[in-house]
């Protein structure tokens, strides 16, 4: 009898993508939207490059998708988490319900950019103005309402996918270099483990050619992780969701 994880990645998709901005992640993500196992896909789009990535594909995705934007205005400052925190309190209701209504798939991104959201609504639920620098107590508070979040997703009958930039963290006690999520420690050691993969997304731009990289497994200290054997060392964006596709039936 397959572990919970197994019984998991069998049945669901659950992929974090981490990078630097520019790197093809929100391009990587439009790829697999063109299956209908994907089909459809809400998107809490808090990155503000949705639109003009997904205009690339066509109503090939763009038939398949919902998105709302979340960003935090000057005039409503502090507001835009809550907002998608309602959201997910919609979809879980979706989703658990059934139907054809119900997303197939839920992606966040970025992840960096809905952790900015959580400190804004913390230094307003505090008494704080917008250019006040963040404090333990909304750290602390950042640490809890994103994990939460991300885990009560991660755990719905669906596929989910977050995005999140990436930073070279220093190790306390090594002082070694390497790669990691671009947030609190408490969630670069933490959100990984919400999802059975963890992809690197690299781009190399050879004079008027752009090349975007997958890295699916761990390498040179980056904490890549699959459970699909097939996957290799480097995958383009198209091999990535053929071999996600194919693992899928094998699984079904």
């Amino acid at each position: 009898m397959p572990d919970g994880n197994t019984l998991r990645a069998d049945q669901f998709l659950n992929l974090m993508l981490i990078g630097e901005s520019g790197s093809g992640k929100t391009n990587l993500f439009a790829e697999g939207l063109k299956y209908e196992w994907m089909q459809p896909a809400y998107i809490f789009d808090t990155d503000m490059r949705l639109q003009s990535i997904l205009a690339r594909y066509g109503t090939e995705v763009t038939d398949h998708i919902t998105y709302d934007q979340y960003r935090d205005l000057a005039n409503a400052f502090g507001g835009a988490f809550a907002k998608a925190t309602a959201k997910k309190v919609e979809l879980t209701r979706l989703i658990t319900k059934g139907g054809a209504m119900a997303p197939k798939s839920i992606i966040v991104d970025s992840g960096s950019f809905l952790a900015k959201l959580v400190i804004n609504e913390a230094l307003k639920l505090d008494g704080k103005s917008p250019d006040t620098s963040p404090g333990l107590n909304h750290y602390g508070t950042l640490a809890t309402k994103m994990e939460r979040f991300v885990s009560e997703l991660s755990g719905l009958p669906c596929n989910f996918i977050l995005t999140v930039h990436e930073n070279v963290i220093k190790d306390d006690v090594s002082g070694a270099l390497h790669w990691g999520i671009a947030l609190t420690k408490y969630l670069r050691n933490t959100l990984p483990g919400y999802f059975n993969e963890v992809y690197q997304c690299k781009v190399k731009t050879l004079g008027s050619v752009v090349k975007y990289e997958v890295f699916p497994r761990p390498h040179g200290g980056y904490p890549s992780k699959t459970c699909i054997p097939t996957m290799g060392a480097a995958e383009t964006h198209e091999s990535i969701w053929s071999k996600l596709d194919a693992h899928r039936k094998v699984n079904a």
